[in-house]
């Protein structure tokens, strides 16, 4: 599924939860979205337990999810992180 999404503020989300998040076996919380990276930091994850999205170098994703509710959900998380922490 090609949804469009700002990977700015993927990568905007993606440090606010690691540097404000609770950190647990290889990753970090914060408000019910994880993150993590691969080995080298090429890779970045963010996730809930209904969507997962996977920002690769050169800017490009790859997001999975259940439905469009769910994604919705998550969307709207990422954007109380990136507005609020």
């Amino acid at each position: 599924m090609t949804d469009p999404f700002d990977v700015r503020q993927g990568f905007r989300v993606y440090n606010k939860v690691v540097t404000h998040g609770e950190a647990a076996k290889g990753s970090h919380r914060l408000q019910g979205i994880h993150a993590s990276s691969d080995f080298d930091g090429y890779t970045l994850h963010l996730s809930d337990d209904e969507v997962d999205l996977y920002i690769y170098f050169h800017n490009s994703y790859k997001l999975e999810y259940r439905s469009k509710s769910a994604l919705n959900n998550f969307l709207q998380r990422m954007q109380h992180i990136d507005d609020a922490v």
